[in-house]
C-alpha cells in the first residue's frame, strides 16, 4: 500500500462493462469515484480490506454501469462516507432511491456536482493532493436535467485529481460537446496534458449522433484538446456497444498514448478463450477469470487484457504497477495467431 513519500494511489477496477475508481490517500482514507454495475465487488473488496474513512462518494453521472455498485459499498460503509457527489441529469432519481434506502435519514451530506459560476468545483484539498471538478458548471448541468436522460452523458463531470505537477483526469462518459465546452470554461493551454485520463465512454462514441463525425471527434479530443501520457479504459468482454472503437484507439494511438484496457474484447481476438489460457499474472481484486468463463450462449466473458490497474503517484513521478508486466502479456498474447488488438501494441 501507499508509503508516506507518496500522494496517492488511483485503483482503476476490473469491473466488466463499468467504471469504478478509489484514491487511496493513505491511512484508511478514501476518495471512491463511480461504483460499476450492480455486480461488481471489486471496489468493496479493496474498501473492506484498506479503508476506514470515505472522504467523498461520486457519481461521475447516473448511468448505471456507474452507480448501480454503490449498494453494496453504502450497505457496507454508509457511516465512514462523508460526503456524496452526483449530477441532476435526468436519471438522478435512481441515486436518490439508493440514498433513500441506505441512508434515510440523510446522515450523509449530499452536494450537486459542478463547478460554481465563480470556478470554485473544490472536492478535496489537502497537502499538495487537490480534486476538482473541471466540468460541468451550472448551465450545462440545468441543462441536460432539463433535457432529461437524453443528455446524461454530455453531462458527464470531468475530474482533475493533481498532486504537485503529476494528474489523473477521471473522464466518466463525457461526450465531444462536453469536452468542447470545457476547452471554453477552463483549458487554458491546448492540447491539455496529464498523465493518466480515464478514456470517456469506455472508449465508445462521444458523438452521441450530435452530427459530428466519430473519427473527426476523436481526433480533435486527443491532439486539439486533452493529450494523456496513459489511457485507461474500462470495458468487459461481453459487451453490445463495440466498446472500445476502432476511431478511439486509432486517435489515441496516432497520438502517443499507451492504451491500457482492463478486459480484452473479441474486436481484438476470434478466440478470447486463447488469451484467457496465457499463463500470466492479473491484478486483484478483479471481475477477470482465470478459468473458463462464458455465457449461456457460449460468448467468452471477463477476460483480462490487464484487470485491475493501479497507480502510484508523488509530485516527481506516476508509476503504474502492472505496466512492465502488462508489456509481457502483450509478448505473450503476440504468439497468438487469432490476436489482432486495436491498438496494434504485440
Amino acid at each position: 500500500m501507499i508509503k508516506k513519500e507518496k500522494c496517492f494511489e488511483c485503483w482503476f477496477f476490473d469491473v466488466g462493462q463499468g467504471t469504478s475508481s478509489v484514491v487511496y490517500l493513505g491511512e484508511g482514507q478514501a476518495i471512491v469515484i463511480d461504483c460499476g454495475p450492480g455486480r461488481s465487488k471489486q471496489a468493496l473488496q479493496f474498501l473492506r480490506k484498506h479503508v476506514s474513512n470515505i472522504k467523498a462518494l461520486i457519481f461521475s453521472h447516473n448511468d448505471s454501469d456507474h452507480i448501480n455498485g454503490a449498494a453494496g459499498i453504502l450497505g457496507n460503509f454508509v457511516d465512514i462516507v462523508e460526503k456524496i457527489y452526483f449530477l441532476a441529469d435526468g436519471k438522478h432519481e435512481k441515486v436518490l432511491g439508493l440514498l433513500n434506502t441506505y441512508d434515510p435519514e440523510k446522515k450523509i451530506p449530499r452536494e450537486r456536482l459542478e463547478k460554481t459560476s465563480e470556478g470554485r468545483g473544490g472536492i478535496f484539498h489537502e497537502g499538495n493532493v487537490k480534486l476538482e471538478i473541471i466540468y460541468p458548471g451550472f448551465i450545462s448541468n440545468l441543462e441536460a436535467e432539463n433535457a432529461g436522460s437524453r443528455r446524461a452523458n454530455q453531462t458527464s463531470a470531468i475530474l482533475k485529481l493533481t498532486c504537485g505537477e503529476k494528474c489523473v483526469i477521471f473522464s466518466g462518459d463525457a461526450t465531444i460537446t462536453a469536452w468542447e465546452r470545457l476547452t471554453e470554461e477552463y483549458l487554458k493551454e491546448r492540447p491539455f496534458e496529464c498523465d493518466i485520463m480515464t478514456i470517456p465512454h469506455h472508449g465508445g462514441k462521444i458523438t452521441s449522433g450530435q452530427g459530428q463525425g466519430e473519427s473527426e471527434a476523436q481526433k480533435k479530443l486527443y491532439t486539439e484538446i486533452i493529450k494523456p501520457k496513459y489511457g485507461i479504459i474500462s470495458v468487459g468482454t461481453i459487451n453490445d456497444h463495440g466498446h472500445p472503437s476502432p476511431e478511439t484507439i486509432s486517435a489515441m494511438v496516432e497520438s502517443g498514448i499507451e492504451v491500457l484496457c482492463t478486459q480484452m474484447t473479441s474486436q481484438c481476438c476470434c478466440d478470447l478463450e486463447l488469451i484467457r489460457g496465457v499463463n500470466r499474472i492479473i491484478a486483484q481484486p478483479s471481475l477477470s477469470s482465470r478459468e473458463e468463463d462464458r455465457t449461456g450462449s457460449g460468448r467468452s466473458k471477463n477476460v483480462a487484457c490487464l484487470g485491475t490497474i493501479s497507480a502510484e503517484v508523488n509530485p516527481e513521478e506516476i508509476k503504474i504497477n502492472q505496466l512492465k508486466t502488462h508489456r509481457q502479456n502483450r509478448e505473450l498474447f503476440s504468439k497468438i495467431s487469432a490476436f489482432k488488438p486495436l491498438c496494434g501494441k504485440c
